[in-house]
Order: C-alpha cells, then structure tokens, then sequence
C-alpha cells in the first residue's frame, strides 16, 4: 500500500496539531461541576458540620463538599492523585483533615475558609508508610 499517497489526505483540527505553542492548562480546559457517587468505605470518610450543615465525602481523589441548602458542590483535589479514605472537618469547620491509601500516603489539613477558593492545603504530614484509614481533629485551648 502507498502510505505516501494517505499522509496528504490526514486532516487534523487545530488543537491537535503537535508542537502547538501557548497551550492553556487543563485545570483551565477542564473545570469539575458536579461529582455524582463517593468512595466511602467506613464512617470514618464521611462528615457533616451542624452549623453550616456543610457535608464532606471522598470521591477518589478529590473531596466533594456538598452545600444541601444551596444544593451545590464545590471540590479539593488531591494533587498527588491518591485516594482519599479518611477525613475529618475541625470543630469549628474551618479546617479539613485528609488522609490517603497506598505508600507514603500523607494527611493534609485544608482551610476552608480562604478567600476565592473551596479550599488551600495548608500543611501536609509524612511518616506513614502504608494507608491512612482515621484522622480527628479537635479544637485547641490554651
């Protein structure tokens, strides 16, 4: 067969053209509205502030934070693509502890609270070599 005679007749669309400069992220292609299921394997990956009535569940990587007055969800994404198994809110609701399965998993603490975003990581905590499977937060005195 003449391949000489196809390659003139591939067409492709202009964003799959190789070597394109000046592409934009995926995380600004690609934006998460809605997560439609969870990985909830123990009461120990779910969680619900009273005040706020703001619940919290993992869906694979990511933590779905589910407002059932406004009926919206907003999400964290687990940035080391890890399953989340384990999360607790702080007492308060300002902070939320994660932890994740496989090797060298870490808990990371997520404030809540920050402007313009569901949610930053704050801080992060190695040592453990295998999964996390419970994390609790409580609330400080002095």
């Amino acid at each position: 067969m003449n391949t000489s005679s196809l390659a003139g007749k591939v067409i492709r669309a202009p964003s799959l053209k190789r070597g394109k400069n000046g592409e934009a992220s995926l995380g600004e292609k690609v934006k998460l509205e809605r997560v439609l299921g969870l990985t909830v394997s123990s009461n120990a990956a779910l969680d619900c502030d009273p005040d706020t009535e703001l619940v919290v569940y993992p869906a694979g990587c990511t933590v779905v934070l589910f407002n059932p007055i406004k009926n919206r969800q907003s999400h964290l994404l687990n940035i080391s693509r890890k399953t989340i198994t384990c999360l607790a809110l702080s007492p308060d609701g300002h902070y939320l502890v994660t932890g994740e399965c496989g090797h060298l998993p870490l808990v990371r603490v997520w404030d809540l609270h920050e402007e313009g975003s569901p949610g930053v990581q704050v801080a992060e905590f190695p040592s453990h070599k295998y999964g996390i499977n419970c994390v609790a937060s409580y609330k400080m005195t002095s």
